[in-house]
């Protein structure tokens, strides 16, 4: 387990985004990294969509996404 410095830069950004009004955040995480999907989903994101990473049909993405706004 790490020091929590990941998860302190999720809570910055949420509170940025809840600053300027937006209503979720969104993250792109390779689905061949799933430490990281898996982190994000701990945090409260859940699955928008999944789509083919640019470098190629090979490699898949997940785009997770988390409301903001109270």
């Amino acid at each position: 387990h790490g020091q929590g410095i990941a998860a302190a830069l999720m809570t910055a950004m949420e509170d940025q985004a809840r600053a300027l009004n937006l209503p979720e955040v969104r993250v792109e995480v390779r689905l061949s990294l799933p430490g990281n999907v898996a982190f994000f989903r701990r945090l409260g994101f859940q699955t928008v969509s999944e789509q083919p990473h640019p470098r190629g049909p090979a490699y898949w993405t997940v785009i997770l996404g988390k409301p903001v706004t109270e």
